[in-house]
């Protein structure tokens, strides 16, 4: 009965109109997406300190370099880097924040519209589709284009910085 909706062309040309339509329901939230965007930097820039650079130096100075164990700079050693996995704690936890947020929002505006939608077509084309299929649809393709959007943006923007800290 909805084979036509079912059936995925991947030979069709990618449509940047469609793309256009779809990021203009999240515009309205750039603080949020701004905030997500700054955090992201931060948890990537902060994991390769940590785990890259500092890890390394403190295995080197305090570990294998033979030298006579110093107990203040190892308090202050293990201290800092307390610090900073705090802050890259809260650095993942603001951008988790900000990445459910927009999800959340991204599928209440895509929702509304494509019920507002709904509503305008004619009577037939609800003789064709059932209501039940037509819902749904809605609810599941909303909740796909909101996951894509706020957390596939999230991680390609934490892996391209990841790399580039590296």
């Amino acid at each position: 009965m909805h084979e036509e909706f079912d059936s995925i062309n991947l030979k069709g040309k990618l449509d940047f109109k469609v793309w256009k339509k779809i990021f203009s329901y999240i515009a309205q939230y750039k603080k949020l997406i701004v905030f997500g965007v700054i955090s992201i930097i931060a948890t990537a820039l902060l994991e390769t300190l940590i785990i890259e650079y500092l890890s390394q130096a403190g295995i080197q100075r305090f570990v294998s370099s033979g030298a006579a164990f110093d107990q203040n700079a190892f308090i202050l050693f293990v201290l800092g880097m307390a610090g900073l996995i705090v802050a890259e704690a809260i650095a993942v936890k603001i951008f988790i924040t900000c990445c459910a947020r927009l999800d959340l929002h991204m599928y209440e505006n895509l929702a509304r519209a494509e019920f507002k939608h709904l509503q305008g077509l004619s009577y037939s084309f609800f003789d064709k589709y059932s209501v039940g299929w037509l819902i749904a649809r809605v609810t599941s393709d909303t909740g796909r284009l909101g996951e894509i959007i706020s957390w596939g943006l999230n991680d390609i923007i934490w892996a391209l910085f990841k790399l580039s800290f590296i």
